[in-house]
């Protein structure tokens, strides 16, 4: 019978999982089956977008050796899922990611839809740097030199690009394994089900359909996926790092992955009344709750960014709770 990615969903389970798939990804079956996947999504494309879907599948191994793990809880699950329908995608940039490399996996599988419409479940995502130019160059062999001011970066990547490079991220987005191949057959926990490269500063603009005019369902994943990424460097989540026991670990080393411990990824609880409910000018005659929603922050060196606002309570501490209710009506 196939592995499945339910079942106990802690920390551990994160790492279990990416240990799994990583050996799963060694084997003769997964180097197979990554060869037949990246040729069947390939063949739609032009030869160049071809060569670099075959780069993105392949380069599966190393993104999963060199990723730090980050178990997202499950009511960061619910953060991403109220979050991302009103996030509007923007580009990426190396500060959207704490890492260089990571694998996210999800404590509540995420709904996505794929780009038919179809629906289906986001167990995780995973990246890792996908740089065009020559190997000696040295920001090649040393990624994290990319890790600096927005501003700095921008204007380092417009000079790249002029050049005909492009540098980002090659990113998977991972589904549970549903299919039986038998007991002869090794079967993973999880699959990639869509492996593409997430180039720096790539508008979202354009992307909505393929070279041949087909829906890419770009803007589903695309939402998610930076929704969580810009939460989880936001207030509303609080960070950790777990570490595996001692058998894990020599198990992760025997398959050259990196042994930097799980970070676990949870709301924020609130702080105190008093803390958060300033005395002002405004008199409230109860409390209420304020919606979430996203908003667009400036920063010093004028880069613009949306951050999520959480929901929360506002009014005088020892005021009733007045919870309204919403109605909506649908009109053709």
């Amino acid at each position: 019978m196939a592995a499945t990615a339910v079942g106990r969903q802690d920390w551990r389970h994160a790492y279990d999982t990416q240990l799994d798939l990583a050996r799963w990804v060694k084997s003769d079956t997964g180097k197979a089956w990554i060869q037949y996947e990246s040729r069947r999504v390939a063949a739609e494309y032009n030869p160049r977008t071809q060569v670099l879907i075959h780069a993105c599948y392949e380069i599966e191994e190393a993104r999963l050796a060199e990723a730090v793990p980050y178990f997202v809880s499950p009511d960061m699950c619910r953060m991403v899922e109220a979050a991302a329908p009103g996030f509007e995608p923007e580009p990426i940039y190396p500060t959207d990611v704490l890492t260089m490399s990571g694998f996210v996996y999800f404590a509540k599988p995420l709904s996505l839809l794929d780009r038919f419409g179809r629906p289906g479940k986001l167990v995780g995502f995973s990246w890792h740097p996908m740089m065009t130019g020559s190997p000696d160059e040295d920001w090649v062999s040393d990624p994290s030199r990319v890790l600096t001011r927005d501003d700095e970066y921008r204007e380092y990547l417009e000079e790249r690009h002029k050049q005909g490079r492009m540098d980002g991220l090659s990113v998977a987005l991972y589904s549970e394994f549903e299919e039986d191949w038998g007991d002869t057959l090794p079967a993973p926990p999880i699959l990639p089900m869509h492996c593409t490269p997430w180039w720096w500063g790539m508008s979202f603009e354009g992307n909505e359909v393929t070279e041949q005019g087909r829906p890419s369902g770009t803007e589903h994943w695309w939402k998610i996926v930076q929704t969580t990424l810009r939460l989880m460097q936001q207030r509303v989540s609080v960070h950790h790092t777990e570490r595996p026991d001692r058998a894990t670990r020599r198990y992760a080393k025997r398959l050259n992955l990196n042994d930097r411990g799980v970070t676990v990824v949870t709301l924020r609880r609130e702080r105190s009344q008093e803390h958060v409910e300033p005395q002002s000018e405004f008199h409230y005659s109860h409390r209420f709750i304020v919606k979430g929603h996203w908003r667009r922050q400036h920063y010093a060196d004028g880069i613009v960014r949306q951050i999520y606002i959480a929901d929360f309570e506002k009014g005088p501490e020892g005021a009733p709770l007045i919870i309204k209710p919403r109605v909506y009506r649908w009109t053709r």
